[in-house]
């Protein structure tokens, strides 16, 4: 077959640095693109720019606009005054990401997931511009608010960050219908630790808390130690957060190791998650698809979003696990009376839907994408 290019392509992909969720799924597709023979750089804020670098990928840092949802939208006035202290540098940064790639050749294609500067970027450069991220479900498909929470203030920055984009590919733990033959509905992007792993069952439970401006682990990993310590003798439970939120819970740590607080390590955490009984945790959407993939039950414990509340209520409503406002006795063994009927039901996700692997149709896309001059197609809300 004769190959739609004569070059390795240059690809530069944006990251919303905020969550490490981004920055795992957008390595799990650069490792795919790397071993295609092609060249990816990222464009990243925050912890994921730290994470990505750290992979071997050169990293332009970028700056990320702070747009704080107030009453269920972003408000002009509380994003301006937000953001007019930054907003120099964040253009410096723009600019000398601009300068670099101009310099260094233009990348034949941009990705973004969540992130603005590699869609503008793409719009000054003339390239096409792929949305691969699993927040445009919010934009594009019609999903109803939950309680209190709506999916306007992530529609308001996904139409800010990328107005329009060649194709939205938009990753999901479950099956969804895509509104148009613009929109791709594909299995979430999974490093490859994750496929290569063998889950079993031992009587742990493995748990992640993460934190959310204000909203950090403690409450919740306080709770289910207690619970554990005084109603389930024969379990074993490793709790995991980031190094400040670990330390100030070393306390939780047994005499006897059947409770441990470790600060979070790759290797560590994807370990005890694929030898335990169940996972407890926040309600991000990479760990879900992780835990859903090795058939996990789940307690999820959603931070305060729209894109969290609706993946723990989307797990409860597929039945892979158990949705609660908070840790308590009678969530934690509502879901441990399931674990075998939540296996199943994972286990048949798993073969009808998550098993596929989305990287080679990206990629594929992408060398298609490369060989045309102009950019003709274009999704947008506008």
């Amino acid at each position: 077959m004769t190959p739609l290019f004569d070059r390795a392509l240059r690809i530069a992909v944006g990251v919303n640095g905020i969550g490490m969720g981004h920055a795992s799924r957008q390595a799990a597709l650069a490792e795919h693109l790397r071993r295609c023979g092609h060249e990816v750089q990222f464009i990243a804020t925050g912890g994921g720019a730290q994470h990505l670098r750290g992979l071997g990928f050169t990293v332009h840092e970028s700056w990320m606009p702070t747009l704080i949802a107030s009453r269920g939208r972003v408000r002009w006035w509380p994003a301006i005054t937000a953001n007019i202290g930054n907003l120099h540098d964040g253009l410096r940064r723009y600019r000398a990401i601009a300068q670099v790639l101009r310099r260094t050749g233009v990348p034949d294609v941009f990705i973004t997931d969540y992130e603005p500067a590699a869609s503008y970027l793409a719009y000054q450069f003339d390239r096409p511009l792929l949305s691969i991220d699993q927040q445009s479900k919010f934009r594009f498909l019609d999903l109803p608010d939950i309680g209190a929470y709506t999916p306007t203030a992530d529609r308001q920055r996904l139409s800010w960050f990328t107005p329009h984009a060649t194709r939205a590919f938009i990753c999901s733990f479950v099956p969804l219908a895509a509104p148009n033959a613009s929109i791709e509905i594909i299995p979430p992007l999974l490093a490859d630790d994750v496929w290569h792993s063998t889950p079993t069952s031992e009587p742990v439970i493995t748990a992640y808390f993460s934190r959310y401006f204000g909203h950090g682990p403690n409450a919740s990993a306080r709770a289910l130690a207690r619970i554990v310590a005084d109603n389930l003798p024969e379990i074993s439970l490793r709790i995991y957060a980031h190094d400040a939120d670990a330390r100030q819970l070393v306390d939780l740590n047994s005499a006897d190791d059947r409770i441990v607080v470790r600060r979070f390590d790759r290797a560590s955490f994807l370990a005890d998650l694929a030898r335990s009984r169940c996972l407890v945790a926040n309600a991000g959407f990479n760990l879900i698809a992780e835990a859903a993939l090795l058939g996990k039950p789940q307690l999820l414990i959603p931070l305060p979003t729209y894109d969290q509340h609706w993946c723990a209520r989307t797990v409860h409503d597929q039945h892979l696990g158990v949705a609660s406002p908070n840790v308590t006795l009678n969530s934690l063994l509502a879901l441990l009376d399931r674990t075998d009927e939540i296996s199943s039901r994972a286990q048949r996700l798993r073969d009808e839907f998550l098993a596929k692997d989305a990287r080679p149709l990206i990629a594929q896309h992408i060398e298609r994408l490369a060989t045309r001059k102009t950019n003709p197609d274009r999704v947008s809300t506008r």
